[in-house]
């Protein structure tokens, strides 16, 4: 058992040590969740009392408690990694494109419009009915030419 809680103990310097150097290469980051120099403290403390021959519940919580703010701690920084900032880029060889010419039934000013047949308006009341078939028959009576953009 001695033996056992030597080894974890090492492995709890270990992560501390880890800790110490990841605040050490990201210094100063304040949007990190997460204090790195305060979770390096913590787990130097934890390695301490597993060194002592000390595993309490208590060490166990605190050493879980732990973990989960590492792991959210990395989470941070693994959106941290997308930035928002803008790339200039130069584009690439684009080919030019024709347009085909326009369908003449398209500028056909006595069909502009299809008016809806009776099943497409067979879910409605009779009274919207009436309101989009007068719709359709102004829109398609209309003799201005479809305006330009």
């Amino acid at each position: 058992m001695a033996r056992e809680l030597q080894r974890l103990s090492s492995q709890q310097r270990n992560v501390a040590n880890q800790l110490d150097e990841v605040s050490r290469n990201i210094g100063g980051r304040d949007n990190v969740l997460g204090d790195i120099d305060a979770l390096a403290r913590e787990a130097e403390q934890l390695a301490r009392e597993m060194e002592g021959g000390r595993l309490s519940p208590e060490t166990r919580a605190r050493q879980e408690r732990l973990f989960h703010r590492l792991l959210d701690a990395g989470r941070s920084l693994e959106r941290d990694e997308q930035t928002d900032e803008r790339v200039a880029e130069r584009p690439g060889a684009i080919g030019a494109s024709e347009a085909l010419p326009l369908d003449p039934a398209l500028l056909d000013p006595a069909a502009r419009y299809r008016v809806p047949t009776p099943e497409e308006l067979n879910g409605l009341p009779p009274a919207y009915r009436r309101l989009i078939l007068e719709y359709f028959e102004r829109l398609n009576r209309t003799s201005d030419p479809v305006p330009e953009r």
